[in-house]
């Protein structure tokens, strides 16, 4: 058996969704899954010489193509967040060209013990480190923690039995059904024409009468936008260096890995697994809700 970070995490989340993307195929992408997907894909051509405006190009048609099918899960109308979204590539992607980068390669598939694998979802570079790509809305202890804790580092990180890179984006949040973000979004000066900002350089709000506006409704280029918030000061792409982890704690991880495998090799059916309710809407609203809560009870 091949384990691997994201199939790990959602047959802890829920046993029965997990045997449901086995059985249907995964359902509707959460709009960041989506992004962290194709950004990790877009690094690695990045590292190895494409054109940013071709990696740009080919990541924005594969964030609409998931977008459409299996489609978004949210609640608000996917088009526009999609859209925001494919800014949020659009300037994000040169950005990232900007800097020198290792060369990478797909993670590896490693070999824990003679019945079972794991897939790294991190790539990898020449010296064997690891480098994880990933966005959240806001760097701050909590989301560096979850981002620690989880599977796709720790688990890569103690399968590999070698150091990694983490590289961190923020992105902002989604309010009202739009991505809220310096990617994609700024703000027109009242009075003189062609200026844009994001906010005051020494990182204070722009105050009133600045107009909001979005990257997909403007007629400037990327690489203006992303001088723009250099200009500002804005460093929203952040780099962390995790150790290795011990032998001990990585005998560790082996041996609960043996268990959850074992696990889902006796899972049977879908029907036949317990709901996960603390999982139906935390995080996110589980997209197989209409199978499970078929018979669900209702408010008089």
């Amino acid at each position: 058996m091949i384990l691997d970070a994201s199939t790990l995490t959602t047959f802890q989340r829920c046993a029965r969704r997990w045997a449901l993307e086995c059985e249907h195929g995964r359902g509707r992408w959460v709009p960041k899954v989506l992004l962290d997907t194709i950004l990790r894909h877009a690094v690695v051509a990045l590292s190895n010489g494409a054109k940013p405006e071709d990696v740009s190009k080919e990541a924005t048609a594969r964030y609409m193509e998931g977008a459409a099918k299996p489609g978004l899960d949210v609640v608000c109308a996917p088009y526009p967040l999609a859209r925001d979204f494919c800014c949020v590539i659009r300037t994000m992607i040169p950005a990232l060209g900007r800097a020198a980068m290792l060369s990478l390669a797909p993670g590896p598939v490693l070999s824990l013990t003679p019945d079972l694998s794991w897939r790294c979802s991190a790539s990898q570079d020449q010296s064997g480190a690891l480098h994880r790509w990933a966005t959240v809305d806001h760097m701050d202890d909590d989301s560096l923690a979850r981002e620690l804790h989880g599977w796709p580092v720790f688990g890569d990180v103690a399968a590999a039995d070698v150091p990694m890179t983490l590289h961190i984006v923020e992105i902002g949040r989604r309010s009202n059904g739009r991505q809220h973000t310096p990617w994609c979004k700024a703000y027109r000066h009242p009075a003189i024409q062609g200026r844009f900002a994001f906010r005051k350089r020494d990182g204070s709000s722009l105050g009133s009468g600045w107009i909001p506006f979005w990257f997909e409704d403007a007629e400037i280029e990327p690489e203006a936008w992303i001088d723009a918030m250099e200009r500002d000061g804005l460093k929203l792409i952040h780099h962390l260096s995790v150790k290795q982890v011990p032998g001990a704690a990585r005998a560790e991880f082996i041996r609960q890995a043996q268990i959850e495998a074992e696990r889902m090799k006796q899972a049977g059916e879908w029907r036949s697994i317990p709901q996960s309710r603390c999982s139906c809407d935390t995080p996110f609203v589980c997209p197989w809700q209409a199978q499970c809560f078929a018979t669900a009870p209702v408010l008089a």
